[in-house]
């Protein structure tokens, strides 16, 4: 029964199905990239990797990711304003550009990002869309008891959407997604 159960996971396996390279990422609601674009994700990705000082050869996917998620991280900042950039060839163009490499975006261009350097090294990854719902006040203002839900329901609520990525890597030994 177990044996079974093993060959319908690794039916289901994402590398058999997603598509895991830069040309079509059309599920980050972007533009195709061009094959300069793709190639100049590829070598930043690499450049990031290689500074890491290890052998990307010799690095897990998993630990590739977090090296790409911690470099978005130091690189990337949320904008909230007009005409945000979020293919990952502006956000690179944005990058270049910048005296500091700072890369001004909103959490759709955090996730393509980090789409599209694990896809130059071969990893799965993908978009998950969702929302969170806030009150318009400070969090801090609700209290830790049971007052606080008539006085939230008193305020406006707001829907807001959010992007954010998974990436189908082995961590601890087993295949998995990892957000």
């Amino acid at each position: 029964q177990n044996m079974a159960m093993d060959r319908q996971i690794q039916a289901l396996d994402p590398r058999l199905y997603l598509d895991a390279s830069l040309g079509e990422m059309s599920e980050t609601r972007q533009t195709p990239m061009t094959e300069k674009e793709q190639k100049q994700i590829r070598e930043l990705g690499m450049q990031i990797l290689i500074q890491t000082g290890k052998n990307p050869d010799y690095m897990t996917d998993y630990e590739k990711t977090q090296v790409f998620h911690d470099w978005i991280k130091d690189h990337f900042y949320y904008y909230h304003g007009e005409d945000v950039k979020q293919n990952p060839a502006e956000l690179y163009k944005m990058y270049e550009a910048d005296e500091y490499g700072r890369i001004l975006t909103w959490c759709n261009g955090y996730s393509a990002m980090l789409i599209a350097f694990c896809r130059s090294q071969g990893i799965p990854a993908a978009t998950v869309a969702g929302h969170y719902i806030r009150c318009s006040k400070s969090a801090t203002v609700l209290q830790a008891n049971e007052s606080w839900k008539a006085e939230s329901l008193k305020r406006p609520l707001t829907m807001r959407t959010h992007w954010w990525t998974i990436v189908y890597v082995n961590k601890n030994g087993k295949n998995q997604w990892v957000q």
